[in-house]
């Protein structure tokens, strides 16, 4: 009896995992060939059997498909169990799952601190690309801010 819940429980979790591998937002195996330099791209990093990534995935979707057309921003998604360690060139720290991460065109990366994937719309994805890609540099907010050494 138990040995065939397991069983249930493991086919269940397959059917799952192949699923939500099989979405439209491109899948990411190289991080270097993958992403870009001059190019904004919003990495998904999930895990199939989890919860927390199976209610995220088609927010992201509906996102993914509004940057794409709206904005031309591309989308990747890095499965946490089939790259191997491909996702430590992506996210070093991961706590929990799952996690979003934008590369932006200057090459540096912004990850996503705001509401909780799983409870997050597809407009607070949208809004966190936007706001990040389009915001000043950090180079030029630097340049425009008075140095320690100034004399008033």
């Amino acid at each position: 009896m138990i040995k065939t819940a397991l069983a249930l429980l493991v086919l269940v979790q397959l059917a799952e995992a192949i699923r939500y591998t099989k979405w439209p937002v491109q899948p990411m195996y190289n991080v270097k060939r993958d992403i870009r330099k001059g190019e904004a791209t919003l990495v998904l990093v999930y895990s199939c059997m989890c919860p927390r990534s199976q209610r995220t995935i088609p927010r992201f979707e509906k996102a993914a498909t509004e940057l794409k057309k709206m904005y031309g921003i591309k989308t990747k998604s890095l499965e946490y169990y089939s790259t191997g360690f491909e996702f430590m060139k992506v996210v070093p720290y991961i706590n929990r799952f799952p996690v979003l991460m934008l590369y932006r065109a200057d090459g540096s990366k912004v990850r996503y601190s705001g509401i909780d994937p799983p409870m997050a719309a597809p407009e607070d994805f949208v809004r966190f690309t936007l706001d990040n890609e389009y915001a000043p540099y950090e180079s030029e907010a630097n340049d425009q801010s008075m140095s320690s050494n100034s004399i008033w």
